[in-house]
């Protein structure tokens, strides 16, 4: 101990001083000394490691303090409220010790006599405290108070649901008209399977389960399950209930057979596969779409969990901070850039630990920057044009482009009905997400059924978690992989007085201290309570029939099949022959279309429904644009032949801009121009350092580009083009913005700002 009290660890300590007593050999005795001497150990232990539990993790919260104040003030700043907050905020608006009741009312500008509260077995206790004065002030005064729930259903307590409110309340309240009511008929499900969940959570066969669990515990568990037997209604009787053993890949060979059988039987609707984690939902999906099988599943019809949306929104977010290193390599390492550009995945794989290597050596370096650097025609081809025309297009034209580009339907028809919801919620949201930067913010914040693809028919079998699928029914429902897993996380956290508190529940800890195993045996028990809550949930979702697979394989019993031990059966009821399908229309055959064609589209959006005067802008904007190409290939003429440096740079603008017809009048002008002496310093610069199509990040990361930009010893020059003068104000503040750019970065020298119109050869300085 002498040589490591500066390191002493519990877990180097023998699990001998788990004991109370000093273990001597039966019959044997030893000296009160020695006792006494273990006693202490035991005691100094146990204080030991209670203290180290609860204060291991103080450096986290000490963090999480810091990044705390930092978001308040942020909030506060932005005059803005984080969603997680609202409810204890909402607690110090309610709060007796602030406000009363009346005052209350006063600010809500309205009074509340009679209260109903569903489903109150998930409702937390922070939302309950919201609530208390105003009801207690309302039963005070002639109201009411109504609430309803079933503690047996309590699956949210991962949310803050707290079912131990249902009776707390109910003796708070006990004074008042207390009238108690209990619903014991189940109106959806059939005898057979009633009867089944009846003898599945009754009293005897529940404690079938309690091995591990002491006698309080095994009480409060019998307690939630008081009184559930429950009675079918008439003209309910049969259905039919089947449980059978089945290993993970067993299932699968059982699942699929059984699933098209039921389809002759019953509509794909009609069945739903219910599973515990989010994981089986998208095996059990990809199951069923193998064999061709309609599903509808969330891992189906969230366009945010697609593969090739996900790569779309990547390439959305680079376009708009071009310093998004993250996003633009997530792009060109997906399937949509190297099926389009014939990149091989290992050649990306290189770039990018190449850029990483890089970057530690250099700053600051972006990665788009180097990509362009090292692969120019891909560059051009795949993002120049997106690059560029950012902010200028919608972003549903932008969108469209950057499906053609990519050849996206035809090289992912799978995906096609993904890709087009993008679309449509492009177009759905444009007025009030009109720009890129506000679409991809809602985009990455949208919840719900907008994200969901939807289907013209929704025939589909279903595929959800039991947590999603409470408060639902199904005419048949499968069960796969069925288990209960109690299981306790290794840190417990509780919010208390305005601070954070977490203990870790490491075994070590355990062993030494009954205050830290007492609070690991209470979380398991809520884990176990929950885990039986789930599986009433999951039985109680059938109409007519219910179908279980069981895990098996395991070295001892699982929770499962102790709790459906309580018969040697394995079927109950008879198959429904024919009653369950209902009469539905026939539905016409599904046809597979071919992908739908982006350039057409295309050009029925910017040609079909435009006037002439939109023509002709965009005519004048291809103008503008190969003009500025041209000028950017035009470096520092001193030292080159003026007349073949432009004749090459026009050649390279009419293969880039294939459908721009170069006149002799659009030669004439740029010609002119070069040769005019007020233009001239800005390409005989003698030396200067030239940077063409320059581009400037401000300080929030934007990205602005600067036609021309000259760096002499003791002046900037910042050169922009403008083929008309439509828009001049907007032109000077634009260029203001620039010269202010510039400005920042070289402080210590004079900075001019050029406007030139080439169509009229106007020359205008920007101080």
């Amino acid at each position: 101990l002498e040589e490591n009290k500066n390191n002493f660890d519990l877990g180097s300590v023998s699990d001998y001083f788990k004991r109370a007593e000093f273990p001597v050999v039966k019959g044997e005795e030893c000296e009160a000394a020695a006792r006494r001497l273990w006693s202490d150990i035991v005691k100094e232990l146990s204080t030991l490691a209670g203290l180290e539990s609860s204060v291991v993790l103080d450096p986290y919260i000490d963090i999480f303090n810091k990044v705390l104040t930092f978001f308040k003030a942020l909030s506060k700043k932005a005059d803005c409220l984080f969603l997680d907050e609202l409810n204890r905020e909402a607690g110090v608006l309610f709060d007796a010790k602030v406000v009363t009741v009346p005052e209350l009312y006063y600010r809500l500008a309205t009074r509340l006599r009679h209260f109903l509260i569903d489903e109150f077995q998930d409702t937390s206790s922070l939302q309950w405290q919201n609530l208390v004065g105003m009801i207690e002030e309302a039963l005070a005064t002639g109201g009411s108070l109504f609430y309803v729930g079933d503690k047996k259903q309590a699956i949210y307590r991962f949310r803050g649901g707290e079912a131990g409110l249902f009776d707390s309340v109910k003796e708070r309240f006990k004074d008042y008209n207390l009238i108690l009511g209990s619903l014991n008929q189940n109106r959806r499900s059939s005898s057979q399977i009633v009867s089944f969940t009846n003898e599945a959570f009754s009293r005897g066969n529940l404690k079938n389960l309690f091995l591990d669990l002491n006698a309080s515990e095994e009480e409060a568990v019998l307690a939630v399950f008081e009184g559930c037997q429950q009675s079918f209604i008439k003209g309910r009787e049969g259905g039919y209930v089947k449980v059978e053993y089945a290993g993970r890949e067993d299932t699968k060979e059982r699942l699929l057979p059984l699933v098209c059988e039921l389809l002759k039987r019953f509509n794909p609707a009609d069945i739903a596969i219910l599973a515990r984690e989010n994981d089986d939902v998208e095996l059990l999906t990809e199951w069923l779409v193998e064999k061709g099988l309609a599903v509808e599943s969330e891992k189906t019809l969230n366009i945010r969990n697609n593969a090739a949306i996900k790569e779309i929104v990547s390439l959305l977010k680079f376009l708009d901070s071009p310093i998004d290193d993250l996003s633009f390599a997530s792009f060109i390492m997906g399937d949509i850039f190297l099926n389009a550009s014939g990149f091989k995945k290992d050649d990306v794989d290189d770039f990018i630990f190449g850029f990483r290597e890089k970057s530690m050596q250099k700053r600051p370096i972006y990665l788009y920057r180097e990509f362009r650097s090292k692969y120019p025609k891909a560059w051009d081809e795949f993002f120049e044009e997106f690059f560029r025309a950012v902010g200028f297009i919608p972003l549903y034209e932008l969108t469209v482009s950057i499906f053609r580009r990519f050849d996206c339907f035809n090289s992912f028809p799978g995906e096609q009905g993904f890709l087009m919801r993008l679309l449509e919620l492009i177009k759905e949201k444009e007025e009030d997400k009109n720009g890129l930067a506000l679409f991809l913010e809602f985009f990455q914040e949208a919840t719900g059924e907008e994200l969901y693809v939807r289907a013209s028919k929704t025939d589909a079998i279903k595929v959800l978690t039991i947590h999603k699928a409470k408060g639902l029914g199904f005419s048949v429902v499968i069960l796969p992989f069925l288990d209960m897993k109690p299981k306790v996380g290794s840190i417990v956290s509780r919010f208390q007085d305005g601070r954070l508190y977490l203990t870790r529940l490491h075994k070590k800890y355990r062993n030494f201290c009954q205050g830290v195993e007492a609070i690991y045996r209470e979380e398991y028990l809520k884990s176990f309570i929950d885990e039986l809550n789930a599986l009433y949930v999951a039985l109680t979702r059938p109409r007519e029939e219910l179908y279980i697979f069981l895990p098996q394989g395991a070295k001892k019993p699982s929770f499962c099949s102790r709790l459906f031990s309580f018969s040697d059966k394995v079927e109950w009821g008879i198959i429904t022959q024919g009653l369950g399908k209902s009469a539905k229309k026939k539905e016409p055959l599904d046809l597979e279309l071919s992908p739908s064609s982006c350039e057409d589209w295309v050009k029925f959006l910017k040609d079909e429904f435009i006037d002439g005067r939109l023509l002709e802008n965009r005519k004048n904007m291809l103008r503008g644009e190969a003009f500025h190409y041209i000028l950017s290939c035009l470096g520092d003429l001193s030292s080159q032949a003026q007349g073949f440096v432009l004749e090459d740079a026009i050649n390279k603008a009419r293969h880039k801009f294939p459908h721009f017809a170069f006149q002799k009048a659009d030669e004439g002008v740029l010609r002119r121009f070069l040769e005019d002496e007020r233009f001239k310093p800005f390409f005989f610069t003698e030396g200067n350092n030239v940077f063409q199509e320059q581009e400037i990040i401000d300080s929030k990361g934007n990205a602005r580009r600067v036609d021309r930009l000259i760096v002499g010893s003791r002046e900037a020059r910042v050169i922009d083009y403008k083929t008309s003068k439509e828009e001049h104000e907007r032109d000077v503040e634009q260029m203001r913005e620039y010269v202010s750019l510039v400005r920042s970065i070289f402080p210590d020298k004079g900075v001019k700002g050029f406007l030139i119109y080439l169509d009229t050869l106007e020359l205008k300085a920007i101080l």
